[in-house]
């Protein structure tokens, strides 16, 4: 039997194009090596194209003005802050499920071909790029949303305490224009004229001014100033500031959250009345 042995031909390893080392060059059909980029026969690029890798990218770039127009909307004092909010972290939603995570998942799938491919092949820098860039979108609009949804209330109360403030300071001047001159002053621009009290009310003063988020007005009454009445209303309810503010002579300061205050809304005893 070991004899039937002696002298068989031993079979070649396969090498080159057997080996599948090698492929057709598609410019002038040469057979090339895998892993040559360029044909050395006709001088044809030889490296695969990759489409995930360049949309990957792309897909990641369209995140950005999507995400600074939902910061824009967020800040629209045009709108409610619930409405400001809803369209704005609509918008970062959106753009998460129809960019960012596309994004990184079409990064993920180019950079897994071109690890398993062959050949060389186009897009690493592209895809390394749009899933990095996705990812960073994913961070920042969970953040954004999270600072959407926390900064609302700070800034209102904060446009609230302002308000309470500058009507204590509209008080006050009106007591010291009266003591000056036995009425109270029909107007901001009497107050502001009177050197006595313009400590008191430093800055722009006039019918329907803006100040923190609320448009200040002052009225006389009865017309002889004899009394007078100051209200303090938010530029945007529920966006500026969730409360209406009033008051008059008798130093009481009232307010409401459903309309302009008057003398008959409820007084606000303590800062924390309005203050949620």
């Amino acid at each position: 039997m070991a004899d039937e042995n002696v002298g068989a031909e031993i079979p070649s390893i396969p090498t080159g194009h057997e080996a599948g080392n090698t492929r057709t060059c598609p410019g002038c059909g040469e057979s090339v090596s895998n892993t040559a980029t360029v044909c050395p026969q006709c001088g044809r690029s030889l490296v695969a194209g990759n489409s995930m890798a360049v949309a990957s990218f792309l897909l990641s770039l369209l995140s950005f003005p999507a995400f600074f127009a939902a910061l824009s909307i967020s800040n629209n004092l045009s709108v409610t802050y619930g409405q400001a909010l809803g369209n704005g972290g609509l918008i970062l939603v959106s753009t998460l499920i129809f960019f960012s995570i596309p994004a990184i998942i079409f990064g993920n799938f180019s950079l897994e071909k071109i690890r398993k491919s062959p050949v060389p092949t186009k897009g690493y820098d592209l895809a390394k790029a749009g899933q990095s860039l996705g990812c960073l979108y994913v961070v920042f609009s969970i953040t954004a949303m999270f600072w959407l949804a926390s900064a609302a209330h700070p800034r209102m109360d904060n446009n609230e305490m302002a308000a309470i403030g500058n009507i204590v300071k509209i008080r006050y001047a009106q007591d010291t224009y009266k003591k000056a001159h036995g009425v109270y002053a029909r107007s901001f621009a009497e107050l502001i004229a009177e050197v006595s009290t313009r400590a008191s009310l430093a800055g722009d003063w006039h019918e329907g001014v803006q100040k923190e988020g609320y448009i200040f007005s002052l009225t006389d009454e009865g017309g002889d100033g004899s009394s007078y009445e100051i209200r303090a209303n938010p530029v945007m309810l529920g966006r500026t500031g969730r409360e209406y503010f009033f008051s008059d002579p008798s130093f009481v300061i009232r307010g409401r959250t459903d309309g302009p205050a008057d003398s008959t809304s409820p007084s606000i005893s303590k800062l924390g009345d309005f203050i949620r």
